[in-house]
Formats: structure tokens, sequence, C-alpha cells
């Protein structure tokens, strides 16, 4: 895209191969946030066997 600047988004994070992850504000909180989507990801896939959609990611 080039009305972004790669250089500045740096909290982009992959969730999984369907799912991405983009947050504001501290990288800790950051880092902290994509670990619970990659661990509700993976309980939801295991559950049902299915990838989770985004809207129930994002609720």
């Amino acid at each position: 895209d080039k009305l972004l600047d790669p250089s500045s988004v740096t909290h982009l994070f992959s969730v999984t191969k369907y799912l991405g992850l983009l947050a504001t504000g501290n990288t800790a909180d950051a880092r902290s946030l994509v670990q619970q989507a990659r661990n509700q990801a993976a309980e939801f896939r295991f559950k049902w066997g299915y990838e989770m959609p985004v809207d129930v990611l994002a609720k």
C-alpha cells in the first residue's frame, strides 16, 4: 500500500494462517494479546475442527 509506511507498523502479528492482529500501544501488551489470541484460536480449532472465524475472535 502506497499510503502505509512499513517501518511504522511494528505491532502487526500473525495469529493463525488466516487471522492477524494489529495492536497499538505498548509492545508488551500487544504480545500478551497475541499470545491470548493464539491460545484461543488453537483451543477453538481443537474443539470444533475448523479455523476460528474473525468475528468469534473479536468477541
